[in-house]
């Protein structure tokens, strides 16, 4: 990270120790309030970056930025103790729940219940959204995933 590039100010150190200094932060910056050392994972066939990843609101709610690529289907699956809701920032898609397609585009918001299975689909365009689940569907923790695909036998229940 070049601070000059950012506005701040490290006193008078010679600039081959900033970057040294620098990496003895952590992950986040001077304040422990600002950190840029989030990943994109992939799930599926989603990229995610988990923004409430390692924050004291972690366990309680989680919030990722979501994005696909063009002419991707996700799996069918539920969350069967997580209420979520999806809000469309780029692009648009097809989200399945329940068996009831929804066009879904930039601007829009969608409500998944607890156990509604569903999934995402995009065409022509990728998208962007965000996904906020109460509670987390993934607990980092605990290592608890609260995730169900589809399957023949879960299809009715």
């Amino acid at each position: 990270m070049d601070f000059s590039t950012r506005g701040h100010y490290i006193g008078h150190m010679p600039s081959n120790d900033i970057a040294e200094a620098v990496a003895n932060l952590g992950p986040c910056g001077a304040d422990s309030r600002t950190d840029n050392s989030l990943v994109v994972e992939r799930h599926d066939v989603f990229d995610v970056l988990q923004v409430t990843r390692d924050t004291d609101l972690e366990g309680d709610v989680g919030v990722d930025i979501v994005a696909m690529e063009p002419a991707k289907t996700s799996s069918i699956h539920r969350h069967n103790l997580s209420e979520t809701v999806l809000y469309f920032v780029e692009g648009n898609a097809t989200v399945t729940v329940d068996d009831n397609d929804h066009a879904v585009a930039a601007g829009d918001r969608l409500r998944i219940g607890k156990g509604e299975f569903h999934g995402v689909r995009t065409g022509a365009s990728s998208c962007r959204f965000i996904s906020v689940q109460m509670p987390p569907i993934l607990n980092k923790t605990t290592g608890f995933r609260d995730l169900e695909k589809i399957t023949d036998e879960n299809r009715s229940s």
